[in-house]
């Protein structure tokens, strides 16, 4: 089975650190939902350490 190495762009152009500012911004947005989901069904009382 080959293995897929991740592709390494350069940021040489301040075109290509907007797409890639913009792509972490989109990562940041898909992820807090389900985070902010997982905190708000625990339970502070039974188990502070998690929340």
């Amino acid at each position: 089975m080959k293995h897929l190495e991740p592709q390494r762009t350069r940021i040489d152009t301040l075109d290509s650190l907007r797409e890639h500012l913009q792509w972490a911004i989109e990562l940041e947005h898909a992820t807090l939902p389900p985070y902010l989901c997982a905190l708000y069904s625990l339970d502070p009382e039974r188990n502070p350490e998690a929340v």
